[in-house]
């Protein structure tokens, strides 16, 4: 007799995530890195080291469901923080002779 193994469903992959979480802030600790800024550094080594800032944010707030404006700021923490290279993290805007600062996207109103 053989047994069918139950299809995978976000109420399983969600408890599985739970599952994991307190793991992986364990491991995470002692390095006084964050689950967001953990993330930011996997996407950018799985995309080979190098990776456009708004494509790396744009990943980052799909993955854990967060603002973009979270996920600039997880990668500006690790900018800072020396834990990874300004050009390892590319800007994908271009200046130009006539461009002003860009003030997009807003902070969230707390």
């Amino acid at each position: 007799m053989t047994t069918t193994a139950p299809a995978l469903n976000p109420q399983i992959v969600g408890q599985a995530e739970n599952a994991h979480k307190p793991i992986l802030a364990r491991v995470l600790a002692p390095t006084g890195t964050t689950k967001n800024q953990w993330v930011a550094l996997t996407m950018t080594a799985t995309a080979g080291g190098a990776i456009e800032t708004d494509q790396l944010a744009g990943q980052i707030a799909g993955a854990l469901k967060i603002h973009q404006v979270v996920a600039r700021d997880t990668i500006a923490e690790l900018v800072a923080a020396g834990r990874s290279a300004p050009g390892s993290m590319r800007s994908s805007r271009r200046p130009t002779p006539t461009s002003r600062p860009r003030t997009w996207p807003p902070r969230p109103a707390c």
